[in-house]
């Protein structure tokens, strides 16, 4: 795993904390720690995923994968991804925290993102589209969504 990794460039001090992973929540964690270069590089793939992680296990981390959507309220997690997802999600500023999460689009979600809320100021909110993905959104007086579209390797 270790030198596929490094063929995918994954740098050195990753490559060394998958070799000390000890646990589930720990390769979880190496996961967000790296999810630009993860989607970029598909690695691990989705499928990968799949085999070898829960739905709970990554939906209580804000991973979710094959799952539809029903108009949810996401911002409570400092980030969202989203492998095969269909549906509408409403995402804005959680303002216990206060945070505005990144949410990442990968491996063919066809998604629809809402404002959670009406803002009393103007928010901006980052979507990050790996890949081949349809995702619309809905712009309104106080929100806005900055899209990044990247290709994936």
């Amino acid at each position: 795993m270790r030198r596929r990794a490094g063929s995918h460039g994954m740098c050195a001090d990753k490559r060394h904390a998958l070799e000390r992973l000890a646990s589930d929540s720990d390769a979880i964690s190496l996961y967000l720690g790296s999810i630009e270069w993860a989607l970029g590089e598909n690695y691990p793939t989705v499928q990968e995923i799949r085999d070898n992680f829960s739905a709970k296990q990554l939906e209580c981390n804000g991973i979710f994968i094959d799952r539809e959507f029903n108009g949810e309220t996401l911002f409570s997690q400092p980030q969202y991804i989203f492998h095969n997802c269909k549906g509408i999600i409403r995402v804005g500023l959680d303002t216990d925290t206060p945070n505005i999460p990144f949410y990442y689009f990968a491996n063919g979600c066809e998604m629809t993102v809402r404002s959670a809320a009406d803002y009393p100021f103007p928010i901006r909110v980052p979507l990050l589209v790996y890949g081949k993905n349809s995702i619309s959104t809905e712009n309104s007086e106080n929100i806005a969504f900055n899209i990044k579209n990247f290709t994936v390797k």
